[in-house]
C-alpha cells in the first residue's frame, strides 16, 4: 500500500468542488486508508470517512461506526458508533439497523429500541433479524417472555439460511422450550447448520454420533470440518479420540496432528500421545 500516494488522494479528495464526486471519493480513499496497518493511516481513514458520513454518505456511517465501535484508528466510542449506525439506518441502509438492533438489544435500558429497529429490519427483509427478535422474547429484552414465539421466529430466519437460528432452534427442541421436546428436530436442525458450515452445528453433529455405538468413524470427518473452520475444541477432541483408540485404531501421528493443530487455535490442552 502507497500510503504517500493515498494521502495525496485523500488531499485532492477534500479539494473536489462538487460535492458527489468529493463523497465518492472520500469514501474510496478512507476505505484504503482505514484498512491499513498503519495507525496513523487508519486514523486518517476513520477521519476521512467520518466527513463522509457527516457529508451525507449513509454507507460511510455503517464503516465508521464499525471503526468507532471497535477502537480502531482511534479510541473507542460506543455512543458515536450507535449514533452513526441510527443515522445509516434511518438512510435505509437495512443491515445499519439490523447491527443496531442488535446492540441495543445488549443493553436492558434500551432493549426496547433494538427491537424497534430489528423490527424494521426484519420488515426489510434482513433476515437475521428474526432471529434476533426470537432471542429477545427468549430473555424477554424490551418484549415478553415468550417461547413459543421465539421458536416461530426463529424459524423464519432459519428457512432463510440464518445458521445461528438453526442452533438455536436446535437447543429449544432439545430442551423443549417454547413447544414439544424433539431430538429429532434438533438433530435436523444440527445438520442444517453444518450443511451451511458452521463449525458449532459440525461439532453437535458430531456429539450425537460419537453417543451411538459404531459412531466414531462416522464422528471424525464431521470433527474435521469444524476444526478446519476454525473450532479448537473440534481439533481436540480429533486428538483425545485418536490417543483413546476406541473404535478406531490408536494413532500417535494423527493425535499429534490434531493436537498441534488445536494448539494452534488457540487450545492451551496438551497431552502426552501415549497410552
Amino acid at each position: 500500500m502507497d500510503l504517500l500516494a493515498l494521502r495525496r488522494r485523500a488531499e485532492a479528495a477534500l479539494a473536489e468542488p462538487d460535492a458527489d464526486v468529493r463523497l465518492a471519493q472520500l469514501v474510496v480513499v478512507g476505505v484504503e486508508l482505514a484498512g491499513s496497518d498503519d495507525e496513523a493511516a487508519c486514523a486518517e481513514g476513520r477521519q476521512l470517512l467520518r466527513r463522509a458520513a457527516d457529508d451525507g454518505s449513509p454507507y460511510a456511517a455503517v464503516l465508521t461506526a464499525l471503526l468507532l465501535l471497535a477502537g480502531r484508528g482511534g479510541p473507542a466510542d460506543a455512543a458515536a458508533g450507535l449514533d452513526y449506525l441510527a443515522r445509516a439506518a434511518a438512510a435505509g441502509v437495512t443491515t445499519a439497523g439490523l447491527m443496531l438492533g442488535g446492540l441495543l438489544l445488549a443493553d436492558d435500558a434500551r432493549a426496547a429500541a433494538g427491537v424497534e429497529s430489528l423490527r424494521a429490519a426484519a420488515a426489510a427483509g434482513e433476515w437475521s433479524a428474526f432471529w434476533l427478535l426470537g432471542v429477545a422474547h427468549l430473555g424477554g429484552r424490551g418484549v415478553p417472555l415468550d417461547g413459543a414465539r421465539a421458536r416461530t421466529l426463529m424459524q423464519v430466519a432459519a428457512d432463510h439460511g440464518v445458521v445461528e437460528a438453526h442452533l438455536e432452534l436446535a437447543r429449544l427442541h432439545e430442551l423443549g422450550i417454547g413447544g414439544a421436546r424433539s431430538a429429532d428436530v434438533a438433530a435436523r436442525h444440527e445438520r442444517a447448520a453444518a450443511d451451511a458450515g458452521s463449525a458449532a452445528g459440525c461439532e453437535r453433529v458430531a456429539e450425537r454420533l460419537l453417543a451411538q455405538p459404531g459412531g466414531v468413524a462416522l464422528a471424525i470427518p464431521w470433527l474435521a470440518r469444524a476444526a478446519d473452520a476454525g473450532s479448537a475444541a473440534a481439533a481436540a477432541r480429533l486428538a483425545k479420540l485418536y490417543l483413546a483408540g476406541i473404535e478406531l485404531p490408536y494413532d500417535a501421528v494423527q493425535a499429534e496432528r490434531w493436537m498441534a493443530r488445536a494448539k494452534a487455535l488457540g487450545w492451551d490442552w496438551e497431552p502426552s500421545p501415549t497410552r
